[in-house]
């Protein structure tokens, strides 16, 4: 039922297949709803992308209980680097139906970055699905930008500007291509 709906608010959901174009972040959203939400245990997965954003795999990395799943950072930059990947989304659900995220969340995406700007990927966001409710750290202004570029689901779909009024005062050294020039 939940694909049903997905597809329905969102028509553009033939994303799945290797080489597709994530063209919004409600398409991405979308997308880790329907792999994520009807867990009933922690699921931490991977969006492994090329240079143009086009989808490489979907890798669901780690499995967990209902509250909680231990992460590896050695694993994900090993699975990231087999797919030759430039950029990544990770995803994560809470089966709690809660999307907030926690500050173990907060922790761990840090990490990652830190171990995958080592080797030149670029982490574009982190998404918590909780149910049909979602929430992007890039949007909630947890990511700060890699090499001057800033995160794809920073922008809101399609018009350029930025989720988070403050983001553009606190890094104003920070280029941020439209959304629609990013993935075309």
């Amino acid at each position: 039922m939940l694909k049903k709906l997905c597809l329905r608010s969102n028509p553009e959901l033939n994303i799945g297949q290797r080489g597709e174009k994530f063209t919004s972040p409600a398409a991405v959203k979308d997308y880790l709803r329907l792999k994520l939400a009807g867990y009933e245990h922690e699921v931490f997965a991977i969006l492994m992308l090329d240079n143009q954003h086009r989808l490489i795999a979907y890798s669901e990395m780690f499995r967990g209980t209902i509250d909680s799943a231990s992460i590896h950072p050695r694993e994900i930059v090993k699975e990231v680097l087999a797919h030759n990947a430039a950029a990544l989304i990770m995803a994560h659900n809470h089966p709690s139906g809660h999307p907030e995220p926690s500050a173990a969340d907060r922790q761990i995406t840090q990490r990652l970055k830190d171990a995958l700007v080592l080797v030149e990927v670029r982490v574009l966001d982190h998404i918590v699905v909780g149910g049909l409710k979602t929430e992007s750290f890039a949007e909630l202004g947890y990511l700060r930008a890699q090499g001057g570029f800033a995160p794809l689901l920073l922008l809101l779909e399609g018009c350029g500007h930025f989720a988070r009024p403050d983001f553009a005062t606190k890094h104003k050294s920070v280029s941020v291509p439209s959304f629609k020039s990013v993935v075309e």
